[in-house]
């Protein structure tokens, strides 16, 4: 599966849930992407999301609660990396309706 268009992804985070869909949370060239897949993989559509708006956030971590919700779990630091580390939660409440919360 390569959700890139490039197979350039880093740190990849897939959940599949009940209903077939497919998400994956990546980094690809310092932006951070969410992919998804309503169609059990087959294609996918992704959409940039911004959580480390100066630096640069990998995908560390996601799950799906009962409710069908996405959350994925992000660790980013300054551009050069050597800055503090900063941990981001992203809750995705339907396929492509995205809601971010900073922790």
């Amino acid at each position: 599966m390569d959700v890139t268009n490039g197979g350039r992804g880093d740190k990849d985070i897939v959940l599949v849930d009940r209903g077939n869909n497919v998400m994956v949370a990546f980094e690809n060239g310092g932006k951070q992407h969410v992919s998804v897949s309503t169609n059990g993989g087959a294609s996918f559509v992704s959409k940039q999301v911004n959580i480390a708006p100066s630096g640069i956030a990998l995908a560390t971590g996601g799950i799906l609660d009962t409710q069908g919700h996405a959350y994925f779990a992000w660790v980013g630091t300054t551009n050069n990396g050597t800055g503090q580390s900063t941990f981001y939660a992203e809750l995705e409440r339907s396929v492509f309706h995205l809601f971010r919360e900073h922790a």
